[in-house]
């Protein structure tokens, strides 16, 4: 074989090596920056002795709902400027105490709203926007 005909198979096999190079580092890239950078998340906690409805939305027009006894938790990714409105509701008559609470969870687990209510039937709404 010629050096004329070496030359498109070694153009060609330089080529696929740089371009599964390029792949390496670009994966490499993204599952760095999330490990350093993780996207924010935010849990919304309800914890009341009887029974309760609550219902989570956030801008981006995602929606949980549940009804529930106890400690309810909802979890969702939450980016910068955007909100999550929550609503929760006794289901009873009782004078227990119904607490909501909003945490933001990146780096440490940070309380940033609360609320609660012992009015029967009692209702707490809590928004927050993500900083």
């Amino acid at each position: 074989m010629s050096h004329e005909q070496w030359e498109p198979v070694i153009a060609i096999t330089i080529g696929m090596i740089l371009l599964i190079l390029a792949i390496f580092v670009g994966v490499w890239y993204m599952l760095e920056s999330h490990r350093y950078h993780p996207e924010p998340m935010i849990q919304v906690s309800i914890d009341y002795e009887g029974p309760w409805n609550a219902s989570v939305t956030l801008s981006t027009g995602e929606h949980y709902s549940n009804n529930d006894t106890g400690r309810g938790t909802f979890s969702c990714y939450l980016d910068y400027g955007e909100e999550v409105h929550v609503y929760a509701r006794k289901m009873d008559d009782s004078s227990n105490l119904l607490n909501v609470s909003i945490c933001r969870v990146i780096g440490e687990f940070k309380i940033v709203e609360t609320g609660s209510t012992k009015e029967p039937h009692g209702i707490v709404q809590l928004e927050y926007t993500q900083k």
